[in-house]
């Protein structure tokens, strides 16, 4: 899986610089995972296709967001297994996990200011199944309309 940001930025997020102890195969699985958190709060909002690891251009403003927030959660599940729970200064992995996905959380809040922007400075293509479906959808029911009945057969 591709992701956006690479081994060795975890690895020295985590403080594990240096550090042949804990194998690139570990820190690759939660690179993995937080990669898979960022796209589904991402989901929600935008069309994924061009902001997917390895298609957005690395110079996008999005690009470092979307980065920050998967070394963030990868580095915190990294410390969790390595350490157990909560551990004091940096090492609290439950805290990089909550930063990362507050950041990203940002982005698919649509009444927050963060925007996920391309290198061009336009905000990348928002899910219109998101937007107009569920407008559609409650603007149906609130008129009294029938989106289905239990009795439909189909």
């Amino acid at each position: 899986m591709a992701n956006y940001s690479t081994v060795s930025e975890v690895r020295s997020e985590s403080g594990f610089s240096g550090d042949s102890s804990v194998p690139d195969e570990l820190i690759q699985t939660y690179m993995d995972q937080a990669t898979g958190i960022v796209l589904s709060h991402c989901a929600a909002v935008y069309n994924t296709s061009p902001i997917q690891p390895g298609t957005i251009n690395t110079s996008a403003p999005a690009h470092g967001l979307l980065k920050r927030s998967e070394i963030l959660i990868a580095s915190g599940y990294l410390l969790i297994k390595l350490y157990g729970g909560e551990m004091d200064g940096d090492k609290d992995g439950y805290d990089k996990i909550n930063e990362g996905k507050a950041l990203v959380m940002q982005v698919s809040d649509k009444k927050a200011p963060l925007r996920l922007v391309n290198e061009s400075g336009s905000e990348y293509g928002r899910n219109q199944y998101n937007e107009h479906t569920r407008m559609a959808l409650s603007t149906n029911l609130s008129k009294g309309g029938q989106v289905f009945n239990v009795s439909d057969k189909y």
